[in-house]
């Protein structure tokens, strides 16, 4: 009996070091992983782009952003969500892919049900380079297709058992192409990728 009493204090305080380190207050660590980066991940055999959402960046083909704006302390209970992000991902000489996406996470409306939706919106520059005019083309008018799920890392159980149904994704115009032609004729360098 005095064994199973030690094992069973061993295990509640190592699970109380878990949740004291977690991102809730600690900041970035593995002990639990946090799901804290959007990644953007670009095939172009199949022309499709998918968002992850990943504790961290593996894969050099995927261009990932951290959801929290951690307010230069480092301490999590001070992070605030990120705001939109777009990146510019060159797929030939001649074509470069836009995708602006934002995370939105809804805590008030439903105190028992939270839920996160990713805010997407993608387009295509076509004609760049050589000291061309650009054209600007909506994900919808090209060849392009967004895949509309939200692909989370496979994490051991029981992390994040319960977060894929409070997912979602939704399109919303984030992306601008007749501003961005516009500024273009103006004179505004808007392939600027530094």
């Amino acid at each position: 009996m005095l064994i199973f009493s030690f094992l069973a204090a061993v295990l509640i305080l190592s699970a109380n070091v878990i949740l004291i380190s977690s991102m809730q207050v600690i900041g970035f660590n593995q002990i639990p992983p946090e799901l804290n980066q959007i990644c953007i991940d670009v095939n172009r055999d199949t022309h499709t782009i998918r968002s992850l959402l990943k504790p961290s960046n593996g894969d050099e083909r995927q261009i990932c952003k951290p959801i929290w704006e951690d307010q230069g302390i480092g301490w999590t209970f001070l992070r605030t969500s990120a705001g939109p992000w777009q990146t510019r991902i060159p797929v030939s000489k001649r074509e470069m892919i836009i995708v602006s996406t934002q995370l939105i996470m809804n805590y008030t409306d439903h105190p028992n049900a939270p839920s996160q939706t990713l805010l997407y919106d993608y387009a295509v520059l076509v004609g760049i380079g050589g000291g061309r005019r650009f054209r600007c083309r909506t994900g919808d008018a090209t060849i392009w297709r967004y895949h509309a799920s939200l692909d989370i890392d496979q994490l051991p159980w029981p992390y994040f058992s319960g977060c894929f149904n409070s997912l979602g994704m939704e399109r919303r115009r984030m992306i601008n192409c007749e501003r961005m032609e516009q500024q273009q004729q103006s004179g505004y360098n808007i392939l600027w990728l530094g």
